[in-house]
């Protein structure tokens, strides 16, 4: 028979007491959990950080803070002798309050706290797990009033106790209810004690300890997801070596905004540099959002152009990696004829298009100032190569858009050109299909001799 016993009424002065219990118990394992994740942390801010400053406002006699910005002075040991001095910095954001109140200025003891809360939650999730194997009332108990707001009211108290898992602990929602009760002061008792005594900690201590990890996880920021390529090897480092000896300046620590003192000398630099390497830079820089915008936009002068542009330093890395992987030929060079057809292709991207043949293949090309890119990794021009290499034939589609739109569907202009591909013995060759053939083509069905209808966008060259 099933259990209709409705829940009673929980002693939850008696699991906050087991609770605080096993929480004192663990006091020292939970201090060397908080300082083995706050190390690297540490690490990284005087390693990469530079510090905030906060830019004030005067309104009516109250004074609220309006803006947060990186500045290039760099974060030294010797003035954060304990993590007391560093907690009270600014750590670059401000923290939207309720409607029309002050914003607040987040500082890294924010960070801190959040911190401790995360390790202490991830405690009380491990605690949960071992009372469910052996002291079911409590973990169910703990369940319950941590998700008290959520439970159906007529749940059994053998359902409490079969719905309770240790998984459920692991939201941060779970242990914010369960913190309101006033049995659980002691949690937030508990986390004032640790961030006080965690205040006391010497801050070069800390750096020694998560320097390596610190250095490691920065190394894994710079690193292409996909092919593991190295942008510090391979771009950031050269970067850094030419900036210093063209301009005898330092290059900036870590984040770089428009405010940095030696930004024009910077910008100048990385005008001239490939739209890939900037757009992986991007990826990779701590920098504000105007200057990662730029970067991804290919490093242009403000008329759209690109007077020096360098050969790329990423992509020829990027293609090795890849025939390291087998996938594509490092002895293959491009006949004439096929860098004839991307000249085509290229000429007709105006600012994007979209190139289809096979069964829904497709890549885009997107224009950057006078140079075209293909796909959206550094390698995807030399596999669209490698894969025309070893097709027989194919047809192609290059659908071109212009910036002038339909007045009646609003869509924009698009530009249809066709072309034919064949691999034979006398080598690769292309020809362009003519508009009335390619209209002829994309508007009927020639298995049930029926006309299709045409999108009014597109226009055939």
């Amino acid at each position: 028979m099933k259990d209709k016993t409705q829940l009673r009424p929980l002693d939850t002065d008696k699991i906050a007491n087991e609770l605080n219990k096993e929480l004192v118990k663990r006091r020292l394992q939970l201090e060397r959990d908080i300082r083995e994740s706050l190390s690297p942390f540490i690490a990284s801010v005087f390693l990469f950080n530079t510090k905030s400053e906060v830019k004030w406002k005067d309104k009516r006699g109250q004074v609220f803070p309006v803006e947060v910005f990186e500045t290039d002075k760099p974060y030294l040991l010797e003035e954060y002798p304990t993590l007391e001095y560093l907690l009270k910095e600014p750590e670059g954001t401000l923290r939207k309050t309720q409607w029309r109140m002050p914003k607040v200025v987040l500082t890294y003891e924010d960070s801190m706290m959040v911190l401790i809360d995360f390790e202490l939650d991830f405690l009380i999730s491990e605690i949960a797990n071992e009372w469910s194997q052996r002291k079911a009332e409590y973990s169910s108990g703990l369940f319950f009033l941590s998700y008290i707001n959520q439970l159906n009211p007529k749940l059994s108290s053998k359902g409490v106790v079969q719905t309770s898992h240790p998984k459920e602990f692991d939201h941060d929602e779970a242990m914010v209810i369960l913190r309101s009760y006033p049995e659980f002061s002691f949690l937030k008792d508990l986390t004032q004690e640790l961030l006080e005594n965690a205040k006391r900690w010497k801050t070069a201590e800390l750096f020694e300890e998560g320097k390596e990890e610190a250095l490691e996880n920065e190394d894994n920021r710079l690193k292409d997801n996909k092919l593991n390529i190295n942008v510090r090897k391979y771009l950031w480092d050269p970067l850094k070596k030419e900036f210093e000896k063209r301009y005898s300046e330092p290059f900036p620590k870590n984040h770089i905004d428009r405010g940095y003192v030696q930004w024009s000398n910077l910008e100048s630099l990385l005008r001239e540099y490939h739209p890939w390497d900037l757009d992986m830079l991007a990826r990779a820089i701590h920098a504000s959002n105007n200057i990662k915008k730029w970067l991804l936009a290919g490093g242009l002068d403000p008329d759209g152009t690109k007077p020096i542009c360098r050969a790329s330093l990423i992509e020829p890395a990027c293609i090795k990696a890849m025939a390291d992987k087998g996938l594509l030929d490092p002895k293959f060079t491009p006949p004439k004829e096929m860098l004839a057809f991307l000249a085509e292709l290229e000429a007709n991207c105006y600012s994007n298009a979209i190139v289809t043949f096979g069964k829904n293949e497709s890549f885009d090309l997107t224009r950057k100032g006078p140079l075209v890119l293909y796909g959206y990794e550094p390698h995807h021009k030399a596999l669209l190569l490698h894969t025309w290499k070893n097709m027989n034939s194919a047809e192609i589609i290059e659908r071109s858009f212009l910036d002038t739109t339909h007045p009646r569907t609003k869509l924009p202009y698009k530009e249809i050109r066709g072309y034919f591909l064949e691999n034979t013995i006398d080598g690769f060759t292309w020809r362009k299909a003519q508009p009335d053939e390619l209209k002829q083509n994309m508007t009927t069905d020639f298995e049930q001799d029926l006309s299709l209808p045409l999108e009014p966008e597109l226009l055939f060259r």
